[in-house]
């Protein structure tokens, strides 16, 4: 099979140069570089928590507050004039992006900021949120290795100097990965992780029929008629085009997974067996979900393979499952056409010109689904929403390419609907006024694509 790099220069020789000069492709730092790292100051202890699989830098003064087996590990003291408590958690279970994190700390507070970065390769978020129903304030640090949740958390009382606050990052930048010993996520081997997939793949009178292909980077299970032109299909046409973009690729070791039904009642049983109502199998042409995509077959070569294969690289590879629709539809859809040469920044124009309720990139932004309803509340179909998120995400990556990747990771780990949050990080990366880039984004529109 023709090595990964050499088509990336065939397919996109316009993309090599912006886009692979951060050095290999292999390299797991493609997204930007890890921030600067210092030592901790002299005064300071570090101490090693092998069970949560973090070292920590605190003052010395800081004491270890007694915890029950497997709770969140507390801490105690003084930091830039006030009080606070510092906990470590960790969730071995599940599979944990930096993203779900957030969501899950947004049901009991308000987000407030959220900085996104990379340490050891990982994506990472530094999170300052306020808890409902109080004035106490959380600076939190969040990372995601072995598909494993760690937070290390500050709680500031509103007694506190605002001191503090900045102190308490401080202490999150000495954060770091050590190896995990005691509890540990359970470990199957091989023969058993291949039917724990086919069990959460397929419905029961399937699985006997399940053949496995593999590639470089994908593990095929399928009930269809199909070869391994799949599997070379995603190498030779999705890999390149997201690679040359973001600049990391999957992991040879740990291979994607994806499911290809021998029909497409087969595929909505088996959606409708991980949670999914019959009304979303049958509006779907395929889905993904943790490191996995499901389809039914029609054919190799479809574009369907390309949209939710970047959905799964998303997800699987870079860890950025965040930012809503109009970012992992927009980002799929505008890949997924880069294939099928359908022009969704022309059909996004012609929506522009033609409709008065076109919709404002904060409407677009704050909606938490474009299916059931959501295309519904803003008076357009589904793959119009697509069709106008692709062009702005193109947009940024033609408009703003040297900083198209720092807008992916910045965007991609803030939970769905959080306009606010979005449009900071958006200035934040690209450095102009929100209402400026909007203004922007929609005289490129407008102009002959």
């Amino acid at each position: 099979m023709e090595p990964l790099r050499q088509r990336i220069e065939s397919l996109w020789p316009w993309a090599v140069l912006p886009f692979l000069c951060a050095g290999p492709m292999h390299a797991q730092r493609g997204l930007v570089d890890d921030a600067l790292r210092k030592a901790p100051p002299e005064s300071w202890r570090t101490i090693a928590l092998a069970e949560a699989g973090v070292e920590i830098a605190i003052p010395r003064d800081f004491e270890r507050l007694p915890t029950q087996p497997l709770r969140p590990l507390r801490f105690r003291g003084n930091l830039g004039g006030g009080k606070v408590e510092l906990e470590v958690a960790w969730l071995t279970k599940n599979f944990a992006t930096v993203s779900r994190v957030l969501l899950g700390l947004a049901a009991d507070s308000t987000l407030l900021r959220v900085d996104a970065g990379r340490t050891d390769g990982l994506v990472t978020a530094v999170c300052e949120r306020e808890l409902v129903g109080t004035k106490h304030r959380r600076i939190g640090f969040v990372i995601c290795p072995r598909r494993e949740a760690i937070l290390v958390e500050c709680d500031i009382p509103k007694s506190a100097p605002s001191t503090t606050s900045g102190a308490a990052r401080e202490l999150l930048r000495f954060v770091r990965l050590v190896e995990r010993t005691g509890l540990t996520a359970v470990q199957f081997g091989e023969e058993e992780r291949l039917r724990r997939r086919i069990e959460a793949g397929f419905i029961e009178a399937d699985r006997k029929k399940v053949e496995i292909r593999q590639s470089t980077f994908y593990r095929l299970f399928t009930t269809a008629p199909v070869d391994e032109t799949i599997l070379e299909f995603l190498e030779t046409e999705l890999l390149p085009r997201v690679v040359a973009i973001c600049g990391v690729s999957p992991s040879r070791s740990d291979p994607l997974s994806l499911f290809v039904h021998r029909g497409r009642s087969n595929y909505i049983l088996a959606s409708m067996q991980l949670g999914l109502s019959a009304q979303q199998g049958e509006a779907m042409a395929g889905h993904a979900w943790d490191d996995n995509y499901a389809t039914w077959f029609e054919h190799a070569r479809s574009a369907v393979h390309v949209h939710e294969g970047t959905h799964q690289y998303m997800t699987a590879t870079l860890g950025l499952d965040g930012g809503g629709p109009w970012l992992q539809e927009g980002f799929a859809r505008w890949i997924e056409t880069q294939y099928s040469h359908e022009l969704p920044a022309r059909n996004a124009r012609n929506l522009l010109r033609s409709r008065k309720d076109f919709p404002k990139l904060e409407a677009l932004i704050s909606e938490r689904s474009f299916l059931f309803g959501g295309g519904g509340r803003l008076g357009f179909e589904a793959l119009q929403l697509y069709d106008i998120s692709a062009s702005f995400v193109r947009y940024l990556a033609q408009e703003h390419r040297s900083k198209f990747r720092t807008v992916l990771l910045r965007t991609g780990v803030l939970p769905s609907g959080e306009f606010r949050l979005v449009a900071r990080a958006l200035e934040d990366t690209i450095g102009i006024a929100f209402p400026k880039l909007e203004e922007d984004w929609r005289r490129w529109l407008r102009e002959d694509l």
